[in-house]
């Protein structure tokens, strides 16, 4: 080649070396302009955006808080759904429901209350009672050992007299010369039932349970001790007992949420009956020595067989 003609060979051999689109023949850099003039109109007829790969479909971003909002949507109408279930249930709708059972009358519809709820109507309900106690102990020791008639009213004709302990339901003097044990009233902290039944009446130490609080009922072997009439309650939850208005080794240590009870009016009875008890046990036995452990969350327990109710005196 002449030194005039050497530009235009070494052009030429470049536009020769420019890569080829396999399938319009053309160059990479003509397509690519006329993609660059065809998406200024919107990438298509519905303007949507297309893939730059063919066959591609784009796909919509979603942020992290859009699915957060979107997820807790699905749950909040899945709760809605299963609220109405059991309100439903609750109430005796359901088509299952419909052959009969439970108490006859009320709104079995039963409100579960706050904790806050659950703590300060105990409080409230314990100290009227024990204001009433502090009275009578001013006035009179010659009570001492009585049952308390706020406890005992909430109970039927028919359930009075199914009371069965016999020789028990008076007043007993206190005995005299009690070897106490070393660890009498001693603090005992959070104890589950299955320790509790180690404090029976063959135990120095005898403990009782009645509402979760648990009482150190050691000086009166004469009431709790082997020979004793409730000597078949020590080492036991009594609350079923009290409540159901049946004092009898059947009904020891049947833990219920008392709070899963309707209508509301027949709970707040039973409620009232069961804290006089508690209160007449600080009164005769001192504050409680610890909580049975089962009732720190009395929420998990399940409801009372007010199915029952029908058929016989329990509730």
């Amino acid at each position: 080649l002449t030194a005039a003609a050497a530009p235009a060979a070494l052009g030429e051999a470049k536009r020769k070396a420019r890569p080829k689109d396999p399938k319009a023949g053309g160059s990479l850099a003509a397509d690519g302009k006329a993609a660059a003039d065809g998406g200024g109109g919107g990438g298509g007829a519905d303007g949507v955006a297309e893939h730059p790969c063919p066959g591609q479909k784009m796909v919509k971003r979603v942020s992290y808080l859009q699915k957060v909002k979107e997820e807790r949507a699905r749950q909040d109408a899945k709760a809605k759904e299963l609220a109405g279930y059991v309100d439903d249930m609750l109430a005796g709708r359901l088509p299952e429901q419909q052959k009969g059972g439970g108490q006859p009358k009320g709104n079995m519809l039963i409100k579960m209350p706050s904790p806050y709820e659950r703590v300060n109507t105990r409080k409230i309900m314990l100290e009227g009672f024990r204001d009433q106690y502090r009275k009578i102990a001013k006035q009179s020791n010659r009570l001492e050992g009585s049952i308390p008639s706020t406890a005992t009213e909430q109970y039927s004709v028919k359930e009075s007299e199914g009371l069965s302990i016999k020789d028990g339901h008076r007043h007993m003097p206190r005995p005299k010369d009690v070897q106490l044990p070393k660890d009498f009233r001693k603090f005992v902290g959070s104890m589950p039932l299955q320790k509790l039944t180690q404090h029976d009446c063959n135990n120095q130490r005898k403990l009782v349970s009645v509402y979760g609080d648990i009482f150190d009922v050691s000086d009166r072997p004469d009431k709790y001790g082997a020979d004793g009439p409730y000597g078949w309650m020590s080492g036991h939850d009594l609350t079923w007992g009290f409540v159901s208005g049946k004092d009898i080794p059947e009904q020891n240590d049947q833990l219920y949420d008392m709070w899963k009870m309707a209508p509301d009016d027949f709970r707040e009875k039973k409620l009232h009956g069961l804290l006089a008890w508690v209160a007449f046990y600080e009164h005769e036995y001192g504050k409680p020595v610890g909580r049975l452990k089962e009732y720190e969350k009395e929420a998990g327990l399940k409801g009372p067989p007010m199915e029952e109710a029908e058929d016989c005196c329990i509730m």
